[in-house]
């Protein structure tokens, strides 16, 4: 492995799209800080997932309930 293996594109590529890991998890496994891995994900272009994904769907989400039914319970 390079000394600086967080600057490989293909490295960065498998790791953050193909084994999703954060770049917390990226930056502890290469050896740097997860805002060096989110540089250099942007230097190559790969990118950023979303960091707050929706976890709930249909009538379980709360923006499916309008401010009326909220008022009524």
């Amino acid at each position: 492995m390079s000394d600086t293996p967080w600057q490989d594109k293909e490295t960065l590529y498998e790791l953050y799209v193909e084994k999703k890991l954060t770049t917390a998890e990226i930056g502890e496994r290469l050896g740097c800080t997860d805002v060096t891995v989110s540089d250099w994900l942007s230097r190559h272009d790969i990118d950023a997932r979303d960091p707050d994904p929706p976890t709930m769907t249909g009538e379980d989400h709360p923006r499916s309930v309008t401010k009326n039914e909220l008022i009524e319970d």
